[in-house]
């Protein structure tokens, strides 16, 4: 933070079946003179642990909201941790991002893990209504890789469920993994929800993802 190493790729999100980008997905990335290209998986957690998760979460979500501003009608997607996620001033500090960029809050969506939200329902239920009300979208992240509770997950209003790259990659291969797939994407049609399939790199999995249903493609 302080040698200004940090800064973000976009990963398009596409909607079907046209295949028009809708969205990008927000992704930090830390370049270091000594050590080279660090991945998040290995930063993040650290960051976590040493308490300083905040300040990072918050030089995303600035930056984000700030190159939104410049796209056409397209939407930002930003991860958030556990511990931003608990953050008792979250909306309102999102909410003021938002309005000193100049950025509707329906232009971003926010994203959070099923342990994140099922760990503490009544909070997560509260936070989320919020966030809601402000206008900010909100999506389950790596969805069916944590526990979900399917009875709960009526209870939140949700706009989208992300299905995790680890499904998509076996799509198209394994009779199994598309009949999960499928059934997701009924679940959140029903529910009202989009559902974005993440890490699709190949013809092969955007025809089986399309078979199965899914409105977005990451």
């Amino acid at each position: 933070l302080a040698n200004d190493e940090l800064s973000l790729v976009y990963q398009p999100i596409t909607e079907q079946p046209l295949g028009q980008i809708v969205g990008f997905e927000a992704l930090v990335r830390w370049e270091n003179a000594k050590h080279g290209s660090l991945s998040p998986s290995l930063f993040i957690p650290i960051a976590e642990e040493a308490g300083i998760i905040h300040s990072i979460g918050r030089w995303i979500i600035e930056r984000a909201v700030q190159d939104c501003t410049s796209w056409v009608g397209q939407y930002v997607s930003i991860n958030l941790s556990p511990a931003q996620f608990t953050d008792i001033d979250l909306a309102d500090y999102l909410k003021q991002v938002c309005v000193a960029a100049g950025l509707p809050p329906a232009l971003v969506q926010l994203e959070i893990t099923e342990t994140t939200l099922f760990s503490n329902f009544d909070r997560a239920k509260t936070t989320i209504t919020s966030l809601r009300q402000i206008g900010f979208r909100i999506a389950l992240d790596d969805f069916g890789t944590g526990y979900s509770s399917l009875v709960h997950l009526k209870e939140f209003a949700l706009d989208c469920i992300k299905i995790d790259r680890s499904f998509v990659a076996e799509i198209g291969k394994d009779m199994q993994t598309e009949a999960i797939v499928r059934s997701v994407a009924a679940l959140a049609r029903s529910l009202g929800m989009s559902v974005v399939a993440e890490g699709v790199e190949s013809a092969l999995q955007e025809q089986a993802l399309r078979r199965a249903g899914c409105s977005h493609m990451q």
